[in-house]
C-alpha cells in the first residue's frame, strides 16, 4: 500500500518533467508535489502507527 501511495507521488514531477521538455509552463505540477507528498508522508504515518486489524489487542 505505502510503495502505490509513494509512487503516486511521483506523477507530478513526471509530469512537471514533461511539461519542461515540452517548453510548457512547469511550475503548476510542481507546486501541487510537495502538496501530494506531505498528504502520502501523513497517510503513511497512520498507516505505520495503525494496528493491524486481524490482530487481537489482548
Amino acid at each position: 500500500m505505502k510503495l502505490a501511495l509513494f509512487g503516486g507521488a511521483g506523477l507530478p514531477a513526471l509530469a512537471a518533467r514533461s511539461r519542461l521538455l515540452s517548453g510548457a509552463d512547469a511550475r503548476p505540477p510542481a507546486r501541487v508535489e510537495p502538496a501530494v507528498l506531505a498528504v502520502i508522508v501523513a497517510l503513511s504515518a497512520l498507516l505505520t502507527v495503525a494496528p493491524d486489524p486481524r490482530r487481537p489487542l489482548f
